[in-house]
């Protein structure tokens, strides 16, 4: 199993990414976009004319904005770390734990900007993503609230905490009928000798797999990944206390995802032999995972391709391209930073294109047939 790889921002992009962020009030879904196409630079096979097509195109959304928050940021010392950041604003998070993924995702992002701002930039940045932060709303039972935690920690049986991840057991954590069973199932591994990194390895493995077989109509599960890579990135900096629930509840997300009726279990579509390219074109999922699957085989060639791709999407007016920036980020990380990459994952990236081409084309989320 190869290692997660750690972005470290460049520099230079990152300086382009600041101003921008700064000409809004908020720090939401360009933000996002704007991070994830400066860390592009990271994978040897997109090519810098498409990284800076993309920076281009995510500085053309328009600006986040965000309300004043009712209550205003308290900054008494500005955060000299990523340590000192995570401190400061995690807890944040898990006291506003609507749609977790993006709040963790946003998080990471900022935390990859910090080393490059100013100190008269950093404030500002903290305002922007605390004033998002508290706007996000999301469905009641797709989030874990801080005080149900606690109660489900206050009535959990007495058990022996296991600190080898086991792949197995985990994926019977998501199988489970209710929420609160599920917590206890990923409790098991959050004792004091819990082995973070595996565990996101492996949670992340099995959201690849509810991604594959969802229709991911508002990104939940892509934020929920997303959230899931940039907790063990944070396994460099961040107390594990506050990881491991952060940890609880942005598996809670995944697990919704998974056994919420509102998320459609994606319809078979075309058994025909198509490449990578005319799957994507065909908006057809079930032939874009396929295709991806044995394109991978080939990990120059399939780089390649998501090159192109990337560069096609990238022009669309539906704000959804943006997915596609987040997916080759988080599922090139997920193998390590290596060229070589899993079926599952290569399938997962084709499958966002292809659900990338239909937005597109239809100008909604809603369908009923991947076809």
């Amino acid at each position: 199993m190869h290692p997660l790889q750690s972005f470290h921002m460049n520099h230079g992009k990152a300086r382009q990414v600041i101003p921008h962020i700064l000409n809004g009030s908020g720090f939401d879904l360009r933000c996002l976009a704007l991070v994830d196409a400066a860390q592009l630079v990271e994978i040897p096979d997109i090519q810098e004319e498409t990284i800076e097509k993309a920076m281009q195109a995510a500085a053309d959304l328009n600006p986040d904005e965000a309300p004043q928050p009712p209550k205003e940021l308290s900054i008494d010392a500005i955060a000299d770390s990523q340590t000192a950041l995570a401190d400061w604003l995690l807890p944040l998070i898990i006291d506003n734990p609507q749609q977790t993924g993006r709040q963790i995702g946003t998080f990471s992002a900022l935390a990859e900007l910090w080393p490059h701002a100013s100190n008269e930039e950093r404030p500002e940045l903290a305002k922007r993503w605390y004033a998002s932060l508290c706007q996000r709303r999301a469905p009641d039972e797709s989030f874990l609230p801080a005080d149900t935690l606690c109660t489900w920690q206050g009535a959990q049986p007495t058990v022996s905490h296991e600190s080898n991840p086991k792949a197995t057991v985990i994926q019977g954590m998501l199988e489970e009928e209710d929420a609160q069973s599920a917590y206890y199932a990923l409790a098991s591994y959050l004792g004091t000798n819990m082995d973070l990194p595996t565990l996101t390895k492996i949670i992340s493995a099995l959201t690849v797999h509810v991604l594959l077989y969802k229709f991911d109509n508002k990104a939940y599960v892509l934020q929920g990944l997303a959230g899931i890579l940039a907790l063990h990135r944070m396994c460099d900096y961040a107390r594990p206390d506050l990881l491991a629930t952060l940890l609880s509840q942005v598996v809670h997300q995944i697990w919704w995802c998974r056994n919420s009726g509102r998320i459609a279990r994606l319809e078979e579509g075309s058994s025909d032999s198509m490449s990578l390219q005319e799957a994507v074109q065909a908006g057809d999922m079930t032939a874009a995972r396929r295709a991806a699957r044995i394109e991978a085989m080939d990990p120059q060639g399939f780089w390649t391709e998501i090159n192109d791709l990337l560069g096609q999407t990238i022009k669309y007016s539906h704000s959804s391209w943006t997915r596609g920036l987040t997916a080759v980020r988080v599922l090139h990380q997920r193998a390590g930073g290596h060229g070589c990459i899993g079926p599952d994952d290569a399938a997962a990236i084709g499958a966002t294109f292809a659900a990338i081409q239909h937005l597109e084309k239809h100008g909604t989320a809603r369908f009923q047939r991947v076809s």
